[in-house]
């Protein structure tokens, strides 16, 4: 019992984690065009763009980096 108990826990923890980034990609996916033509994806307010099938680079681009960071951050603690 305990250990379903601790492993929920580290569920909504992660979850916590993580949905702020989520609600922010979604935002950024809503402002995303794509190019039938060229099969891109092209954000027109920063004048990003990524192949059809490369979208998450360009949705989640910014969180990767924050994320690598604070990796480090702990490794070098």
């Amino acid at each position: 019992m305990f250990f379903v108990w601790y492993r929920d826990s580290d569920k909504r923890r992660e979850i916590k984690e993580y949905l702020p980034i989520y609600e922010k990609a979604i935002v950024r996916w809503n402002k995303l065009y794509y190019c039938f033509r060229d099969d891109i994806v092209f954000d027109p307010e920063t004048n990003e763009y990524a192949p059809a099938d490369k979208i998450n680079n360009l949705i989640y681009k910014d969180f990767y980096i924050q994320e690598e960071i604070s990796e480090n951050k702990q490794i070098a603690e």
